[in-house]
């Protein structure tokens, strides 16, 4: 099953569990519109840009759980998963690192 699958899967269950599913996305590319991530989501957030930083998705995040936002409209469980994608970048690894995970012809500084 592709990681899709199993994020919404698991949206799917707690939705139907009487959960309230939000995702705020930093990837355009993973937005229900592209990748079909919605399943199982209420509500989505995800940038028109290819990215955003992650501050852009914790503002919105900020938003929806600020007194008097989103969150405040019922009071069923929040299940609140939340894609950064500053976490992808610099591939800079310490070498010690390097050695452990590229340990064949493969250049991990090869973009």
């Amino acid at each position: 099953m592709c990681p899709q699958g199993v994020v919404g899967d698991l949206a799917e269950r707690l939705h139907d569990a009487g959960y309230r599913t939000w995702a705020a996305l930093s990837a355009h590319h993973l937005g229900d519109d592209v990748s079909g991530l919605g399943q199982g989501f209420d509500r989505m957030a995800w940038p028109e840009l290819p990215q955003r930083p992650a501050e852009g998705t914790l503002d919105v995040v900020t938003d929806w759980l600020e007194p008097g936002g989103l969150a405040g409209e019922d009071e069923r469980p929040l299940f609140l998963w939340v894609h950064v994608f500053d976490a992808h970048r610099p591939y800079d690894p310490p070498d010690e690192l390097v050695a452990r995970y590229y340990d064949g012809p493969a250049d991990p500084y090869d973009p």
